[in-house]
This record gives C-alpha cells, sequence and structure tokens, in this order.
C-alpha cells in the first residue's frame, strides 16, 4: 500500500473523527443560550455593565473530536468576561457571582444535575445520553497584569489587548482584593492560532464573498486541523486507561501549529510534525518546555516537574507516534494506524484494503 493511499485512508479517518455540523449548530445554540442567560436585565452580574462571552479551546479552534468512549464528553469550553477590576472585586465573589447564575439557569432549563464547581470554572452539565458539558470561566479583562508578567517581551498588541485574569479557588489571594491573579490569554492564543492559517481563511472570505472575520476558524478544515485531531484521537486511545498522565490537548496543539509547514498532503503534514517533536523529545530529555506563544513566561509543562510520570508519558506516547507513522510511511504497514482508529467506519478500511463489505 503506497502512501496516497495512506493518505486518502487518513483523510476518510477524519471524517470519521470531526465533530458534526449539528453539533457544532447545538454547541453555537447553547453558547447563544448561557450568553442570553448571564446577559438579561435582572442578571446580578449586570452590576457590572459589560458582560463578554466567548469560546476557546477545541471547538473554537476547529480540532474538536467525537468523544471517544462512554466516559469522554464533547466539552464546551467558554470565558464570561466582566468589565470590573481587581480593586472592586475578589475571585471568590467573581465566582460566586458566576456560579449563582448559571445554577440558575440550570434551574430554570430543568437540568437534572447541579452545575459542578471546578478549580477554575464551572462546569454545566446537561444529558448524560448527550456527552456533552460546557466549561465556564470567570474572569475580568487584565492588560496592565499581562504587561507586568510579559516583562518587556514584545507582542503583537492585539494579543497584547485580549489578556484576562482568571479566577482560582486554590490561588493563595483567592478571597482577598488583591492584584495578585492568574493571567490567561485565550483569545490571543486564538488569534496566534489562526494566523498560522490565514492563507486558508483569505481563500475562504474570497469564494464567499465575505470579509475575513465572517469565516470561523473551525470552518478551514486545514490539514493543521486534521492532524490535531489526527493527534488526539491517537492520545485518547494510547492513553485510554491512563486519563490522568496522558498529554493535554493544548499541548499537542501548540507543537503541531508550531511544526506545520503548509503542506497539501495530511501524511506529509503529519509526518513532519511528529518528526519534529520527536527531535523536540530527544533533544531536550530533562528540560522540556513548551511555552505559550502569546505568553513566554508560561510554560504549558511546567506540572511536568510536580509530576514527572506526565513528562514521560508525554515522551512515550512521541515515541509511539513516531514508531507507527514510521511503520505505515516508510514500510507500508498501514494496520497499526487502522488499529489506532478503530471507531472508523468499517467499510472504509476495508475499501482501502481492496476487501468487499458485502
Amino acid at each position: 500500500m503506497n502512501n496516497e493511499y495512506l493518505n486518502d485512508l487518513l483523510e476518510e479517518l477524519v471524517v470519521d473523527l470531526k465533530v458534526s455540523t449539528s453539533m457544532y449548530d447545538k454547541a453555537t445554540q447553547r453558547f447563544n443560550s448561557i450568553t442570553e442567560h448571564l446577559k438579561r436585565k435582572d442578571s446580578l452580574l449586570r452590576e457590572y455593565h459589560h458582560i463578554n462571552l466567548y469560546p476557546q479551546g477545541s471547538f473554537n479552534l476547529g480540532t474538536a473530536i467525537k468523544p471517544f468512549g462512554k466516559k469522554e464528553h464533547y466539552d464546551v469550553d467558554v470565558v464570561c468576561e466582566i468589565s470590573a477590576s481587581k480593586k472592586a472585586i475578589t475571585q471568590e465573589k467573581l465566582k460566586r457571582l458566576v456560579g449563582y447564575e448559571v445554577e440558575k439557569y440550570q434551574r430554570a432549563n430543568n437540568f437534572q444535575k447541579a452545575p459542578e464547581e471546578n478549580r477554575r470554572c464551572w462546569t454545566l452539565l446537561y444529558s448524560d445520553t448527550e456527552q456533552f458539558h460546557m466549561d465556564i470561566l470567570p474572569a475580568i479583562p487584565d492588560v496592565e497584569g499581562f504587561r507586568k508578567i510579559l516583562n518587556g517581551s514584545e507582542l503583537p498588541q492585539q494579543w497584547l489587548n485580549s489578556a484576562i485574569a482568571i479566577t482560582d479557588r486554590q490561588h493563595a489571594e483567592y478571597s482577598s482584593l488583591t492584584d495578585e491573579w492568574y493571567v490567561s490569554n485565550p483569545k490571543g492564543y486564538a488569534e496566534w492560532f489562526r494566523s498560522i492559517i490565514d492563507n486558508r481563511i483569505k481563500y475562504l472570505a474570497e469564494t464567499q464573498e465575505t470579509a475575513v472575520e465572517h469565516i470561523p476558524t473551525y470552518y478551514a478544515n486545514t490539514n493543521l486541523q486534521k492532524a490535531i485531531q489526527i493527534l488526539k484521537r491517537h492520545r485518547d486511545i494510547m492513553f485510554q486507561d491512563n486519563q490522568e498522565d496522558k498529554p493535554i490537548s493544548i499541548i499537542i496543539t501548540t507543537l503541531a501549529a508550531m511544526y506545520y509547514r503548509k503542506d497539501n498532503y495530511l501524511l506529509k503534514t503529519l509526518v513532519d510534525i511528529i518528526d519534529d517533536m520527536a527531535k523536540l523529545v530527544n533533544q531536550n530529555p530533562d528540560g522540556l518546555k513548551i511555552l505559550n506563544p502569546v505568553n513566554p513566561k508560561e510554560n504549558f509543562a511546567d506540572k511536568w516537574s510536580k509530576y514527572p510520570k506526565r513528562k514521560v508519558a508525554f515522551q512515550k506516547w512521541v515515541w509511539k507516534l513516531k514508531q507507527d507513522f514510521d511503520r505505515a510511511s516508510k514500510i507500508g504497514n498501514t494496520e497499526i494506524i487502522e488499529n489506532y482508529f478503530y471507531s472508523a467506519k468499517v467499510e472504509i478500511i476495508a475499501r482501502f484494503r481492496g476487501l468487499s463489505t458485502a
């Protein structure tokens, strides 16, 4: 089996992994619904006047995949940003205000389960049969706090202006009025990711005769997004019995975007990304860092010093990726790839093996 067939097989498997248009529509409807609730006239959040909700994470980037197994969910991540200042509100108060309104939304819509409070966000749970939940992260604008963290490091202005301070109940000053909040920048990250696939987005805007900003990132469907989806599923299957140590999606997405070479061939895109990931692991076996491209002071792998098993798990996963795709692309043994995408339709595998499904 030559690489053209393997490339076609991967393209077909991505179709099986992708979140359906109907699920994107459902996620959009639910995002709009919770937004309308939190911004309504009698919402406690209206005390702070401006309330801005926006998506972050894989649904926004177009890298979401179907859940693997019954225990996993479609996870929609949302930022709830209000126009307060650190001098006027504590992390705890902000978290409680958002939590109160989210719980009120849950009761008004007769959801069986109350929202769950996590370390930084509230999780809104929908029906068990849907495998769908929404994580809502309370936040306030924090350009000045971000400048302080950067300490002279330069970033494009549009990335800088979107920085936020987020709630975290493990923060030492969680209940105090303080400037010392954790800072994040999901909008800046999304803009960085979008800039990497800007040619595709511009092309879609031209063909549809619309403005670039009207093309959602997830609609681009580039080889980068497809490669990330394949990498995430490979990870899910390899770590199905070790959820605690499996590599996190932000690390996979960041490395893939950094190593993306805009090739028209999905297999080549994947092999190049995996090769570069393997080089990173081999060259930095001990001091491995994955820096946030819109915050060079943040290391996405910073927890590996506290949880060294996670670093070892990441290294083993990269080596396994390298082995599997080398065997498939160089030796022509595609069974290992097919096995890692067992959820794919039987007729896809059969067709590319030249077998009959009759």
